[in-house]
């Protein structure tokens, strides 16, 4: 509140003086920040998909619906209920909706155990959540949570010996530490979890008339009890089949490189795949190269060696990766022929690593 809605607990849904503020400086080309409550931002979450419009009519429109309905939802709730929710439901990056899942993904721990520092960080990325993602964006968030710490001290909520001790934290070593954790630990949803999200998804929002943020805020942290035509014990068959090496002739690995360089004269290039084709054939003279390598070691060497021969003095890498996919790759359906219910699915062979 302090930095995204100071009055929130005192003006009736929507601040005429942020607005009037937010419009002289639209005007002025001084902008200081924007003329929407907290009451407004949850609306504009909720109901409006996020704010996505592409015209500035639309935007326009949006804005004034968004000021009529903030006005009747503080006539209407309370306003803790109102903070709850814009609480739960606010994009924190990496994926996270709501205060909850960001102090589980940047600091292993329950909300509830958060440190003011801990606080501020996650406070701060409301405003950006691309730009000022503890992870990606450190630098950016820890001057945004400097100001949301100054602006707490001069509303009274924290003391200047608790500023000084929250600017102090070495917060973000500790962030990045949980984040190494988190990528080793990681998991994704199963082929046939990746469908049911999709079609839930899709009920949702094109049969019952949710948006898109409604649907996921409602599937991710609802409480719905969803039953699937899956069967455990089929789907266990189906996964060890299709992942037994006996069941093919001799693995072999395909790659998908990628690299970007900025030469010494500033010129950036990339090179992908296709071009370590052509090294392979047109460089080396392998003119039976199929993309395709006995082993992952000796994918990534071929990638390694591409990649030096590409490099010359004072060329900066600024991007890189290096992925390789089991090959013959195959999927698999099974249903009961009787009902159209699908029992098992799987995608593909070996380790599932994205959506």
């Amino acid at each position: 509140m302090a930095i995204e809605d100071s009055r929130f607990w005192s003006h009736s849904g929507i601040d005429l003086r942020s607005i009037t503020r937010a419009a002289v400086g639209v005007l002025t080309n001084d902008y200081a920040g924007g003329g929407s409550t907290i009451t407004q931002q949850l609306i504009k979450n909720t109901i409006f998909d996020g704010g996505m419009e592409t015209s500035k009519g639309a935007r326009i429109e949006r804005k004034l619906q968004e000021q009529y309905l903030a006005l009747q939802l503080t006539k209407s709730m309370d306003r803790k209920i109102i903070i709850t929710n814009y609480l739960n439901t606010i994009n924190l990056g990496s994926n996270t909706l709501g205060v909850k899942a960001a102090a589980q993904r940047y600091f292993n721990k329950d909300v509830s155990e958060l440190t003011l520092s801990e606080c501020a960080v996650i406070a701060g990325i409301t405003q950006n959540p691309g730009k000022l993602n503890p992870i990606t964006g450190a630098e950016e968030n820890a001057k945004r949570r400097e100001v949301i710490l100054e602006e707490m001290y001069k509303q009274g909520y924290i003391s200047k010996d608790e500023q000084e001790e929250a600017l102090a934290d070495d917060v973000y070593a500790r962030i990045q530490n949980v984040d190494v954790i988190t990528r080793e630990n990681s998991s994704h949803y199963s082929y046939f979890t990746d469908e049911l999200i999709s079609q839930v998804t899709d009920a949702l929002v094109n049969d019952l008339g949710y948006t898109n943020t409604q649907a996921q805020n409602l599937l991710f942290s609802g409480g719905l009890e969803i039953h699937t035509t899956q069967d455990p014990d089929i789907q266990a068959i189906v996964d060890e089949e299709i992942n037994n090496p006996e069941n093919y002739d001799a693995a072999r690995y395909s790659v998908e490189y990628r690299l970007s360089v900025t030469h010494a004269d500033g010129e950036t290039e990339h090179f992908s795949e296709e071009d370590l084709k052509k090294y392979q054939i047109n460089v080396l003279g392998n003119s039976s190269y199929s993309g395709l390598f006995n082993s992952e070691e000796e994918a990534a060497a071929a990638a390694q060696a591409y990649k030096e021969y590409q490099l010359a003095e004072g060329d900066t890498v600024i991007g890189e990766s290096f992925t390789t996919t089991v090959q013959p790759q195959t999927s698999f359906v099974i249903m009961d022929q009787a009902t159209g219910y699908v029992k098992a699915i799987s995608g593909g062979r070996g380790e599932k690593k994205a959506i």
